[in-house]
């Protein structure tokens, strides 16, 4: 797999470092503006990494594109993405860049290209803290972020600017003006932070997370600013700013319903922004090379998979096939469904003349592992990934196997097969989504 990293700053960089770290890709393509910083970069990672600088060529050789230029310069390349139809994930944290991204997202939805917005620090893991943080409430009412910290001389802009333009508040139903560098709070991060005082600024977060849980009705976001910050925000910065701040932190704050109680929780991860916003950014870089690779060749067979589990263990389990409009989803002790239709595995027996489909043959434990189910007389395909195990459920094969998986590639199966009255395990017999 081949991924394009545009832009070689203290987050780009580390987005092709984590990259190449792991197993997923093959080959980056690393886009700068700046020879000098590619070059310097590039002595870190290797010979599986691609340099280009400016002028650039107009075709970009790669599968997925990872845009981590400055904020408010994303939108072309964004945008470019969508239009050719190619996975995209974006690190801007501009609150208007953000707005413009949220609309062309919509027609990639429709197009069921996948497009990742915010992967960053702030927002990106304050949105993953408040997902997280949300699972615990019976009814999320109120959610408010407050980061300190900034990557790059980019990021330490934006933050600059964003102190001295008008902040968006998601309050009962509307957003809320208020002028950036007001509404003082005093939060507390954690050490070695500690507390910090944080104003209102032009914030990206409040707008993606409304996204994500339209039914909340108060989100806010702040930033920690010195005296200087707020009388400065308006000019031009003092002084240039550093090549990498220093610790960061960033705190979520969730108020909800946990049965008849009111409830709040509080989030907080401290972590220089550059190495957290680039982490975000890779693990979902990861996520949809892990969920797209049928996509990305062209074949109808990707998926879209949804579990839930409660004090009593997996409850809910969904996968959708959208380009199919085949959807199978189950529920603890309301059976298993075939779109409209109740469904079930095959009756089948006998290892000889069953169907066996698997995600690939690449991962297998050795070669003498499939030359026994070969010689079995079992058949085996391909037709693997989400798509494997719909055919399972539905009885159109006979058995899944994916030797190597994670939680999120499996854990609807959970409910799902005992639903199906089929069974789900790994290779000692224990049902777990623990690959």
């Amino acid at each position: 797999m081949r991924v394009a990293v545009l832009g070689a700053g203290a987050v780009g960089a580390r987005i092709a470092r984590q990259l190449l770290s792991g197993k997923s890709v093959t080959q980056i393509v690393l886009r700068d503006t700046d020879a000098d910083r590619l070059a310097q970069v590039s002595k870190s990672l290797g010979d599986r990494v691609i340099i280009e600088h400016a002028p650039f060529n107009s075709q970009l050789d790669a599968e997925i594109i990872v845009v981590a230029t400055p904020s408010g310069t994303q939108m072309p390349a964004v945008v470019e993405a969508m239009e050719q139809r190619r996975p995209v994930i974006s690190t801007s944290d501009s609150l208007a860049e953000m707005v413009e991204l949220l609309k062309f997202s919509e027609q990639a939805q429709k197009n069921s290209t996948p497009v990742i917005l915010g992967a960053g620090f702030a927002p990106g893991l304050t949105c993953v803290l408040a997902s997280h943080g949300a699972a615990w409430f019976d009814k999320v009412q109120e959610i408010h972020i407050a980061k300190v910290g900034t990557g790059g001389p980019y990021c330490a802009l934006v933050h600059h600017r964003a102190l001295s333009r008008i902040s968006y508040d998601w309050r009962h139903d509307n957003w809320v003006r208020r002028p950036g560098g007001s509404g003082r709070s005093l939060c507390w991060f954690p050490e070695p932070i500690g507390p910090q005082d944080c104003y209102r600024a032009a914030l990206a977060s409040p707008v993606l997370l409304h996204h994500a849980f339209p039914e909340v009705s108060w989100i806010t976001a702040r930033v920690s600013a010195s005296l200087r910050d707020r009388l400065t925000a308006p000019l031009p910065m003092l002084s240039p700013p550093h090549s990498e701040g220093g610790l960061g932190a960033v705190r979520v704050e969730i108020h909800g319903q946990r049965g008849t109680s009111h409830e709040v929780s509080v989030l907080g991860i401290v972590e220089r922004p550059a190495v957290a916003a680039a982490t975000v950014a890779a693990l979902a870089t990861e996520y949809v090379i892990d969920g797209t690779m049928s996509f990305i060749h062209g074949v109808p067979l990707y998926g879209n998979l949804l579990s839930f589990e409660d004090e009593y263990g997996p409850a809910i389990g969904v996968i959708n096939i959208p380009a199919l409009g085949e959807c199978v989803f189950a529920g603890r002790g309301r059976g298993c469904y075939f779109n409209d239709e109740l469904t079930q595995v095959s009756d089948q027996k006998n290892l000889s003349d069953s169907c066996i489909v698997t995600s690939g043959v690449d991962y297998w434990p050795s070669a003498e592992t499939l030359d026994r189910f070969i010689k079995s007389g079992a058949v085996i395909r391909t037709w693997g990934d989400a798509y494997g195990y719909v055919l399972v459920a539905t009885g159109r094969a006979d058995a899944m196997i994916d030797p190597i998986v994670n939680h999120w590639d499996v854990a609807p199966m959970l409910t799902i097969f005992p639903e199906a009255r089929g069974i789900f395990t790994d290779f000692s017999g224990a049902a777990t989504a623990n690959g």
